[in-house]
């Protein structure tokens, strides 16, 4: 709120809201009849410099001997939003959101885990200083199959931290483990019946089972 005080035979003020500091008023003075008056549609985080002047039919005297006084708006935190996860395979997934700074400069990243204490966060990128949503996409990789995970989009700028929603996605089922050879007893080759089978690792096998038949 823009106040001062009365101006002996004022009948209107005018005032004028600039980020400009050359004492002029490059955009617009705006009437009032009161000695005060709401200032709208200021970037956030930025100086402002304004000025006021009092009219009747004899002309204008401007506030303070024509001297601009400023101030400096505060800093409005990001608004974050979490979309849903995307190209979801087995072992990865791409994690979406959208961040709008608000005016400020502002950094965003995620934080994903299996629970919704997450754990685990990306490297923070930067998001910067617009007043329009921008997207923010991270590719994830190195997960576990078949596995519920959460995820949220956060960022932060001077006005302070915002949270996205969490959001969860279930990578893809597990494939079958990988084909190996045995190795031992070779094929056809004499064992006795205290030798030991053997066989190669198979990618993604979590137990094997052996079979002997005659």
């Amino acid at each position: 709120v823009l106040s001062w005080s009365l101006s002996e035979g004022a009948t209107q003020y005018e005032y004028c809201v600039d980020t400009v500091n050359n004492d002029a008023c490059d955009g617009q003075w705006l009437g009032t009849s009161n000695t005060s008056a709401i200032a709208t549609g200021l970037a956030a985080g930025t100086r402002q410099w304004w000025q006021v002047r009092a009219r009747n039919t004899a002309g204008v005297t401007l506030a303070d001997g024509g001297r601009w006084w400023s101030f400096t708006t505060l800093a409005v935190a990001p608004s974050v939003v979490t979309t849903s996860a995307t190209n979801i395979t087995a072992n990865a997934a791409a994690l979406h959101g959208t961040i709008n700074p608000n005016g400020s400069p502002a950094t965003a990243q995620f934080q994903y885990g299996l629970t919704t204490a997450y754990g685990n966060f990306s490297a923070a990128v930067d998001a910067g200083a617009g007043v329009f949503p921008v997207a923010v996409t991270m590719a994830l990789d190195g997960l576990t199959c078949n596995t519920t995970y959460h995820f949220r989009l956060t960022g932060q700028n001077a006005g302070g931290t915002s949270e996205g929603g969490d959001v969860s996605f279930v990578t893809a089922q597990c494939p079958p483990p990988g084909s190996f050879t045995k190795t031992t007893p070779s094929n056809g080759a004499s064992f006795a019946a205290t030798d030991t089978f053997t066989w190669a690792a198979s990618a993604g096998a979590t137990i094997y089972e052996i079979c002997i038949d005659t």
